[in-house]
């Protein structure tokens, strides 16, 4: 049966899915609106969506069935003289297994052995030689000494639709069917056959191929080797073992296999560059280093690195299989030696892991450029430099300063070229990034000292269609998510929850921890190797929420079951807002993120009078901007200046570097005129002129709901700019000597960033600190609207109060309920109620089931009005109930 109230919760679902996508993957709008999200209306209301365009899921692979790499069961022999065909009766007993090295796993019966293999490239000829063999007596049924001849024998072979046949020199003809993935290729998981790969038109061919492991060894100088098997990608050869020391590779490395093979030998050198390398792709340090960049493997690293340059992100597409990586130009030495271009080759390094974090990513290429001298031309200066304490050193450091000055183009390949090539990388089947399609279990919060009690009991997967499930203690939920593209291993992460159990939690439960987490993360990391982990990151600096991997998603679970509520009534319906004009993807534009909306004046301040109001989610055209950039102008054909204005706190807008200031009109009489943030000119500093910085709040203690003022006041300084720690200061530029009032939700620490006469930087902090409080607590309040425009019925009247201990009780016109609420910020969670059951009629029974369930579905409230009117929201920002205070 159709549901009436699927289709709002829909409608509202798509808005809020491009709301999602324009803020957190930050591409155009016409792209935006290509994501779209249907639902059908049987029983379960499974969503079907083709978000995947945002969040990115590959289709599972195909894997074809390929030579080598598989294991090939001997299953007939078909023989020409005499003619017969006969069926072997244990085809797994007798096998052969084809690696892309040009080595032979055989197993004949009770039997084991090794051999090699020659295949022609442009022609069906195939040569097997066998080498050392186990010698045990099988029985006198065995066919091991009839399958080692016909091999010995084998010229050729035909793959046909994955059976392979091979042609022994007496007409025989050995079948084939295959046993599935070689052991090599199931403990690295990849095939060769899922890589691609462009080469930019660099002068080699490419070829994936699958690389036995080799064991940990500690025996040799310069130090221990040992890699778990891999997949090498090889240029300008086939085979990886006809590969040269410098030649340009490409390896694709199982991350915790490779760490845990090191971690059972007591070393810890794998585990510390990789977490190394890992922080790297979250944030590279500023200024870049200049040597001792974490590089692995450990076999492509003979000595140290003492030079590194050119430091930058590789870039990705959307389509990258590796995404967060970065690469540098450098080299390793075992002793000091200047950079010369007949010296220690320099190569292009990339370090960074596949989408999932399974795997690590590492690409080495030699490069070279003409601002390279030779040996014979630094001698001299390089024997003066070895004289002097220290002279080396800075010998290095000037080469490597002259190498960064350099642009990408200026070597040899174009460094933009390589980069390409990286982001060329292709792997059939690996997710756009590391949350999608995984269930992920709770195992600690970085914010608190204090553990989660039963953290097991928390855990959240990811869909493939853009929604999430949750489960904590003693509720689950659901919502949609969207990463942002570009996003592998770390990156921006959006979470709206949408529906929810409402059970009463324990005391010590987590549940709005963990559910305010989902709202408020910004950004993810997921961790690789042996502990691999994701990280919810709170902003402002407020811990992580981290999980550990629970296995992929297996099912669908349906949201919290309603088919047995009590139907809702049909509300009336607001009359629709005209539609917003959209803008051409280039030109700018911003979104309203409000989530009551937004007020437009008629100039770039609150001493403006209000001359319109935008809803949350509403698409308004930018043509302009205040000049304390923190207001944005607006066509509008009702303010008498032909512009509205609209805070730009409340507005994320796109295409905008490139908006004019526009003057602010003439403040109105009968507005009292207050100070702009206009930037005022700092007086012109004499030679002696001493910088003079202050920066103040004045209450550093305030109650939630409270505000509280900043003041600074500099002088001599070039620049100034305030803002919360953490966010890009370059977006909050102020004049040198002002106030702000902030109002903060949660403790928070504002900076001033100062800049100096002589280029250099200055920090000032100031932390508030925020109390909670309840200001519900002994109010009593009576229902005016339903949902935003819904009235109560004529002649009923709804009531809520709030006792001051975490009591609750209503009245829904006819029977009475009682419960407890919680309130934590501006968070609220009411219920579970329990009430009376008289029966009162059709129209009140479904009028108290809506009021009921709207009020145990509050997830946040706000107070207008000098705390006179209360609006309660869902956890999706949807208004639910609004209240006038009562005496």
């Amino acid at each position: 049966m159709h549901n009436p109230n699927q289709k709002r919760g829909t409608q509202m679902l798509r808005k809020q899915l491009l709301i999602l996508c324009l803020l957190v993957l930050g591409i155009t709008l016409a792209a935006c609106e290509g994501v779209t999200i249907t639902f059908d209306d049987t029983a379960d209301g499974a969503p079907e969506t083709a978000v995947q365009q945002a969040v990115g899921l590959a289709a599972a692979p195909a894997v074809p069935v390929t030579f080598t790499n598989f294991v090939w069961q001997w299953s007939e022999l078909a023989e020409s003289n005499p003619a017969s065909q006969s069926v072997v009766p244990d085809p797994a007993n007798y096998t052969l297994t084809f690696q892309d090295d040009g080595s032979l796993v055989v197993k004949a019966d009770c039997n084991n052995g090794t051999g090699s293999y020659t295949r022609a490239v442009d022609s069906d000829s195939l040569s097997i030689e066998l080498g050392a063999m186990t010698a045990a007596f099988c029985g006198e049924a065995s066919l091991d000494n009839q399958f080692m001849q016909l091999l010995s024998t084998v010229n050729a072979y035909t793959l046909s639709n994955g059976r392979l046949s091979l042609f022994t020199s007496a007409d025989a003809e050995m079948r084939f069917t295959s046993g599935g993935p070689s052991p090599l290729a199931q403990e690295v998981g990849l095939m060769p056959s899922q890589i691609s790969l462009d080469t930019q038109g660099l002068p080699y061919s490419w070829q994936a191929s699958l690389v036995p492991g080799t064991p940990y060894d500690a025996s040799l100088p310069p130090g221990p080797t040992g890699i778990p098997g891999h997949m090498v990608i090889s240029f300008g050869v086939v085979n990886p073992n006809d590969a040269q020391p410098n030649d340009p590779v490409m390896l694709i490395i199982p991350a915790a296999a490779y760490e845990q093979q090191w971690l059972d030998n007591d070393n810890e050198t794998v585990s510390r560059t990789m977490e190394a390398i890992f922080g790297y792709t979250v944030a590279l340090p500023a200024p870049a280093p200049t040597s001792s960049m974490p590089v692995l493997p450990v076999e492509a690293t003979t000595g140290v690195n003492d030079v590194a340059t050119q430091v930058a992100r590789a870039g990705a597409t959307a389509f990258s299989a590796t995404k967060n990586g970065y690469r540098f130009v450098g080299r390793f030495a075992q002793d000091a030696n200047p950079i010369t271009s007949d010296g220690l080759p320099l190569r292009y390094i990339y370090q960074g892991f596949t989408n999932d974090a399974d795997y690590l990513v590492a690409f080495f290429y030699p490069v070279t450029t003409d601002a390279l001298p030779t040996n014979a031309d630094v001698d001299a200066d390089w024997n003066e430099a070895l004289s002097q304490d220290g002279g080396a050193q800075a010998f290095l450091d000037q080469q490597i300063a002259d190498l960064n000055a350099l642009s990408p183009s200026d070597w040899q390949p174009d460094l933009d070229t390589l980069d390409a090539v990286v982001q060329s990388l292709q792997i059939s089947g690996m997710p756009s990034n590391a949350v999608i399609g995984q269930s992920w279990q709770l195992s600690a919060d970085t914010g608190t000292d204090a553990a989660i009690v039963n953290s097991d009991q928390y855990t959240i997967s990811y869909r493939e269609n853009g929604t999430f499930n949750y489960t904590t203690d003693c509720n689950n939920g659901s919502g949609v998510y969207i990463v942002n593209g570009l996003a592998g291993v770390t990156g921006p992460i959006a979470m709206n929850a949408q529906a929810s159990t409402l059970m009463a939690c324990p005391p010590d439960s987590a549940h709005d921890l963990f559910v305010g987490t989902l709202a408020a993360a910004q950004d993810f990391k997921v961790r690789p190797g042996v502990d691999k982990a994701l990280e919810l990151v709170r902003p402002a600096g407020g811990g992580s929420l981290v999980f550990t991997p629970a296995g992929p998603v297996e099912e669908i679970v349906p949201p919290p079951d309603t088919a047995t509520a009590t139907p809702l009534p049909e509300l009336p319906t607001a009359t629709p807002a005209p539609p917003t004009a959209t803008p051409a993807p280039s030109e700018p534009y911003g979104i309203i993120t409000a989530p009551r909306g937004v007020n437009i004046r008629s100039g770039p301040g609150t001493v403006y009078p209000v001359v319109d109001s935008a809803e949350f989610g509403d698409v308004i055209a930018i043509v302009g901007r205040s000049a304390d950039r923190l207001w944005w102008a607006s066509p509008s054909r009702i303010s008498p200046t032909g512009l509205g204005w609209v805070s730009a706190d409340y507005v994320n807008a796109f295409n905008v570097s490139n908006v004019p200031v526009l003057p602010a009109p003439p403040v109105p009489p009968t507005a009292t005129p207050v100070p702009t943030a206009t930037p005022q000119p700092t007086a012109v500093p004499t030679a002696t002129s001493v910088p003079s910085i202050s920066f103040t709040a004045d209450s550093t203690v305030i109650t939630q709901g409270s505000c509280t003022t900043l003041r600074w006041s500099v002088e001599n300084v070039q620049a100034v700019w305030v803002y919360p720690a953490g966010q890009p200061y370059n977006q909050y530029p102020v004049p040198g000597n002002g106030t702000q009032q902030v109002c903060p939700q949660t403790t928070t620490t504002y900076e001033m960033r100062v800049q100096l006469t002589d280029g250099s930087v200055q920090f000032r902090q100031v932390t508030v600190q925020v109390n909670p409080q309840n200001p519900l607590a002994n109010s009593n309040w009576s229902v005016a609207r339903f949902g935003g425009f819904g009235v109560p019925l004529p002649g009923t009247s709804l009531t809520a109060s709030f006792g001051g201990t975490g009591t609750f009780n209503a009245n829904g016109g006819c029977n009475s309920y009682g419960g407890t609420y919680t309130i934590n910020g501006n968070n609220i969670q009411i219920g579970p109620l329990a009430g009376t059951q008289i029966a009162c009629g059709d129209d009140i029974d479904q009028q108290e089931a809506l009021y009921v369930t709207s009020l145990q579905a509050a997830s946040r409230y706000e107070l207008r009005d000098g705390g006179t009117f209360l609006v309660l929201f869902d956890a999706g920002g949807v208004e639910l109930l609004s209240f006038n205070r009562q005496p």
